[in-house]
């Protein structure tokens, strides 16, 4: 058996490192990938399909002619770790208006009732098969708040549909 000189042997060496480092170009790269997808997708609270459908109807974005968004926020349904409470998906958003409270709940009114949304009774709460929609005043702020979610609890025992959570 013959042994390779010491110079050969070392470029062997240096070829399995360098196949090595090889592997290494392509894994790196694409664990960060991995990794930012993966922030990405826990930046969603919730369950990711019910968040797209909560922010994908119609009302999730029913503002008062005019109002500007201020801040909105999104959770998809979820249970609650440490109690077990399971909360279904809403949105809500934070709106600026120079128009009166009492104009406000009036058009909501005139619009959702003609929608077939029903009143609870307090103009600023109707409910639908499966929905809901709230609106909250500040008083003499010029903002207001309004929610809409679904109330479907599905199979689970202890739900709460009072969104948003405080």
């Amino acid at each position: 058996m013959q042994l390779l000189p010491s110079s050969s042997r070392s470029v062997r060496l240096w070829e399995r490192i360098y196949s090595a480092l090889g592997w290494a170009v392509v894994a790196i790269p694409v664990g960060v990938l991995c990794l930012i997808a993966l922030a990405l997708l826990t930046l969603f609270d919730g369950d990711l399909v019910s968040y797209v459908s909560v922010t994908h109807q119609a009302q999730s974005e029913l503002f008062y002619p005019g109002a500007a968004l201020v801040r909105n926020r999104a959770m998809g349904s979820h249970t609650d770790a440490f109690f077990g409470t399971y909360y279904p998906a809403f949105t809500s958003s934070v709106l600026r208006t120079n128009a009166p409270p009492a104009t406000i709940r009036e058009w909501y009114r005139m619009r959702l009732i003609t929608d077939g949304w029903t009143d609870d009774g307090d103009a600023t709460s109707y409910h639908r098969s499966g929905r809901r929609i709230r609106l909250f005043f500040v008083y003499n702020s010029g903002f207001y708040g309004y929610a809409f979610g679904f109330t479907d609890c599905g199979n689970h025992q202890s739900c709460d549909t009072d969104f948003p959570p405080e």
